[in-house]
C-alpha cells in the first residue's frame, strides 16, 4: 500500500481505524490474524480494520517509525491516536477499541 491509498483506506476513513501492520515470516503476527479477524466481523461498521504488509509497504514502516511487528495503528478522524507493539490479547485489543468509539 503506497501513501495515497493510505490515505484513502485511513486517514480519510468516516469511521475509526486500526491497522494490523504485519510480516508473513512473523510469528506473533501469524497468532494475531485469526484474532483480528474475529474482532473486525464484531466491530464490522463501527471501525474499519486494515491489514498492512511492510514487507510491500515499507513507506509505511518508515512514515509511522515502526520498529516491531505485529504493529496496531489506532486512528481516529484521519489522525493517529496511539498504537501497541507486539502480540495483543483478545480483551486488550477490544478494550483499545472501544477508546476509539468514545
Amino acid at each position: 500500500m503506497n501513501t495515497r491509498a493510505f490515505d484513502n483506506e485511513v486517514v480519510n476513513s468516516h469511521l475509526p481505524v486500526i491497522v494490523d501492520c504485519f510480516t508473513k515470516t512473523c510469528p506473533p503476527c501469524r497468532k494475531m490474524a485469526p484474532i483480528f479477524e474475529k474482532v473486525a466481523a464484531e466491530y464490522d461498521g463501527k471501525i474499519k480494520f486494515v491489514k498492512i504488509n511492510l514487507k510491500n509497504s515499507p513507506g509505511i514502516g518508515k512514515q509511522f517509525k515502526i520498529v516491531g511487528v505485529p504493529t496496531f495503528l489506532f486512528f481516529r478522524s484521519g489522525e493517529m491516536v496511539t498504537n501497541v507493539v507486539g502480540f495483543v490479547e483478545e480483551e486488550k485489543l477490544k478494550e483499545k477499541l472501544e477508546t476509539l468509539l468514545e
